[in-house]
């Protein structure tokens, strides 16, 4: 009877959580059907490597669900599992855990108050850990993940990786700078352990994924840098590790990006705060603090998540963050657009485009922007412009001053006799909207016998839509007239037109 009863409680409890997505079609969401499809034969095309799914998520309902000589399996998603961890961290928070980020690592580690480097690691808070800014002189990057020297590989071959990790070499004080270490995010392990006295894999299943309706996972380590796992499923005091190990499958990858889409709340229910989110995914590092790993100030590091900014190919920006893992598994979650991308792949030793080139060249046109929506003026729309259905009507432009002022020209007809004269135009710039004076000019020439005379003639704005199309608006209380004026890249052929999709380059496994 008791084991009929207990099985009828499992069988609920699986009901219970049972989750499946709705579905749409794309263009009832404001997706463009046609940049899916390219993107889709782009990857079949081997364009871009080995990319093994496709999910895209978008207001909560699945658009996209496409597998790529597999049928969607679980498979090792590799670091994603640090966002998991950090996730899990911020689930125990949230269900009264005594947690403080501000607290040394080493209040989290009473056993361990004789390691060598025992005080200067008390100096090191949990927000450190969590950032990669704890100061240990950490690199995993120099070496192949098969290479026995890897301090990953070190450390799985000692008998107590958070020892081993703890009292690995510090080289400066914490929050200096960025320093990307596995070692040291598996020690969310043991800290979630400490905080919550229950197992890792315990919690996880019963405050993370049964919630989000996982079922099918398990933690197993590659072994000497192999391509899947190998079979080391026994960890160290019996912890599953939250630096790598997770196996998952992509369309609940994809569950787990809409939690953090929706701020940590899952069909209607709070599973972290939304603080936690909120402090997860805005960088800590970036381009400003450690130029050496980031290309700009939008491209960097939360609590154990990346963040970028990326551009397609008309050049409008997407702010996202994501979780990374080797061999290029990501979770990007696009918080502006509702929207959340998962794509998994099996390349472990390529270093070709990926689905970075997938993203600008196709999947990011597929988003519809608002019409009253602009890109940023900066030097890359330096150049020629003009009016397609009048072209005798244009302007050329020239970004100064780090981005701060405008300079150039109009061309266009005289109201009177339709000559064609020539206004100069001096302004500056915010963000994404310039304005300036236009200055008529003795003659309307450039080449006079005498020194032009400089005349306020009117005001302007321009804005560009993106790097090929903007609007140019003029008013002038001399002639009384205003107008708008649609412009076309003139340039774009031969002119810079996109900005660099920098990325994170010295990764081994960077986006591209």
């Amino acid at each position: 009877m008791l084991k009929s009863i207990t099985t009828t409680l499992i069988c609920f409890t699986q009901l219970a959580f049972a989750f499946t997505w709705p579905e749409n079609t794309a263009e009832n969401v404001n997706l463009n059907q046609q940049h899916i499809d390219a993107a889709i034969e782009q990857i079949e095309a081997g364009e871009v490597g080995n990319i093994r799914s496709l999910i895209i998520v978008k207001d909560g309902q699945l658009i996209t669900e496409k597998y790529f000589g597999n049928l969607g399996e679980k498979r090792p998603v590799y670091s994603v599992t640090k966002s998991v961890g950090s996730a899990l961290l911020g689930i125990a928070k949230y269900k009264g855990a005594n947690i403080n980020t501000s607290d040394s690592i080493m209040s989290y580690f009473p056993q361990y108050n004789n390691i060598s480097n025992y005080q200067q690691a008390q100096n090191i808070t949990l927000h450190d850990l969590l950032t990669q800014r704890h100061g240990y002189n950490w690199d995993e990057w120099s070496t192949s993940f098969s290479n026995l020297t890897n301090p990953v590989n070190k450390m799985l071959r000692s008998g107590d990786w958070y020892k081993f990790t703890l009292q690995w070499p510090i080289n400066q004080a914490p929050d200096q700078n960025f320093t990307y270490s596995t070692g040291h995010s598996s020690l969310m392990s043991p800290v979630l352990k400490h905080i919550t006295n229950r197992d890792v894999y315990e919690f996880a299943n019963t405050e993370l994924f049964q919630p989000l309706g996982i079922t099918d996972t398990h933690w197993e380590l590659i072994d000497g840098g192999g391509s899947q796992g190998q079979g080391i499923t026994q960890f160290p005091f019996g912890l599953e590790p939250l630096g790598f190990g997770l196996w998952l499958k992509p369309i609940d990858m994809a569950k787990f990006g809409e939690l953090y889409r929706l701020s940590g709340v899952w069909q209607g229910s709070r599973l972290l705060d939304e603080s936690w989110v909120d402090l997860s995914t805005q960088p800590y590092s970036n381009g400003m603090t450690d130029p050496d790993v980031f290309p700009d100030e939008f491209s960097g590091y939360g609590y154990q998540w990346w963040t970028v900014r990326l551009f397609d190919e008309l050049g409008r920006g997407f702010d996202m963050y994501y979780a990374d893992g080797y061999g290029r598994q990501y979770i990007f979650v696009l918080p502006d657009f509702n929207a959340v991308i998962v794509t998994t792949a099996d390349d472990f030793f390529y270093d070709g485009p990926g689905i970075g080139t997938v993203l600008s060249s196709n999947l990011l046109l597929a988003f519809e922007f608002d019409d009253n929506l602009s890109i940023p003026i900066t030097t890359d729309l330096n150049g020629s412009w003009y009016w397609p259905e009048n072209s005798g009507q244009g302007i050329n432009i020239e970004i100064l001053n780090n981005g701060t002022q405008l300079w150039g020209y109009w061309y266009t007809y005289s109201p009177v006799n339709g000559s064609q004269r020539w206004f100069t135009l001096q302004g500056t710039i915010d963000g994404n909207q310039a304005e300036f004076d236009i200055i008529s000019t003795s003659n309307g020439g450039f080449v006079v016998s005498e020194p032009p005379e400089l005349t306020l003639w009117g005001t302007g704005t321009v804005f560009f839509e993106s790097c090929l199309n903007g609007t140019f608006n003029f008013t002038s209380e001399v002639e009384a007239s205003s107008g708008t004026i649609p412009l076309t890249r003139l340039t774009a052929s031969t002119g810079s037109c996109l900005p660099n999709n920098k990325l994170i380059t010295n990764k081994p496994y960077n986006l591209k």
